[in-house]
């Protein structure tokens, strides 16, 4: 791949991890907020690092720390492939080490897997879903 290819995907990757850390951190001080309304007017009165730690029997809670878990698991996909482009395997399958199509990295820049071998891992994935990771936040590597 070429080199000019590569730091576009690298300015691509990076404005998508600044612009996810702006929002977790938003979705979390909300999420704050709205577990504990003093924190909103600077009085907190609980000790709190992470709003997954705080237990809600509410379900949008419940949603709301499953689109902070997405969005955590995204920018973690994201940091890999930047990592991935200071190693220089940018851009190849890690499961038949073929190039990705341009095409397809244009569509999920941080993905690792060409589509034939993500089709085959989601379909792994479908036939023996115990060994999916219990940790995965649903299939976000597309």
């Amino acid at each position: 791949m070429q080199a000019e290819v590569i730091k576009e995907f690298q300015a691509t990757l990076l404005n998508r991890k600044q612009e996810l850390q702006g929002i977790i951190l938003s979705n979390e001080q909300m999420l704050r907020e709205q577990l504990n309304p003093e924190i909103a007017g600077g009085e907190a009165q609980m000790d709190v690092n992470h709003p997954a730690d705080m237990v809600s029997s509410d379900p949008d809670y419940d949603k709301e720390i499953q689109i902070i878990r997405r969005q955590r698991a995204e920018m973690a996909l994201v940091s890999s492939a930047l990592a991935r482009i200071d190693q220089g395997r940018f851009g190849v399958c890690e499961e038949c080490h073929d190039e990705i199509p341009v095409e397809r990295l244009r569509a999920v820049p941080y993905t690792k897997y060409c589509i034939s071998c993500k089709e085959d891992k989601d379909q792994e994935a479908q036939q023996s879903p115990s060994r999916t990771d219990p940790h995965e936040v649903g299939n976000i590597d597309l």
